[in-house]
C-alpha cells in the first residue's frame, strides 16, 4: 500500500515551507541591518540560498510521497537535511 499524500497536504507543506524559507531570509537580513561589518550577503548568496531551500523542499516533498516505510523515511530525509546542510557551510565559509 502506496502512502500517497492528498494534494491538500502537500499544498499544506508547501505553505509552512515557504514561511519557513522567508523566516530564514530574515536572519541574514537582519544581520546585514545590525551589523553590517560582518554580514556581507550579496544578492547571488540571497539566489544560492533560494536555489538550495527550493530544492530541499522539492527532495522533502518527494520523499513524503514516495518512500513508504516509516523508518526509511525518516532516515532519506534526515540524510538529505545533513546533506544540504554541509552543502551549505561549504558555499558559507568553506571548510572542506
Amino acid at each position: 500500500m502506496k502512502n500517497q499524500l492528498s494534494p491538500y497536504s502537500s499544498r499544506k507543506f508547501w505553505s509552512r515551507w515557504i514561511a519557513l524559507c522567508i523566516f530564514i531570509f530574515c536572519l541574514p537580513l537582519i544581520g546585514m541591518i545590525s551589523n553590517p561589518a560582518e554580514v556581507h550577503w550579496t544578492m547571488f548568496d540571497f539566489a544560492a540560498a533560494a536555489a538550495l531551500l527550493f530544492l530541499l523542499g522539492i527532495s522533502l516533498d518527494q520523499i513524503q510521497q514516495k518512500v513508504n516505510t516509516r523508518r526509511l523515511r525518516r532516515f532519506v530525509i534526515v540524510a538529505v537535511i545533513l546533506l544540504t546542510a554541509i552543502l551549505w557551510v561549504e558555499l558559507a565559509v568553506g571548510l572542506f
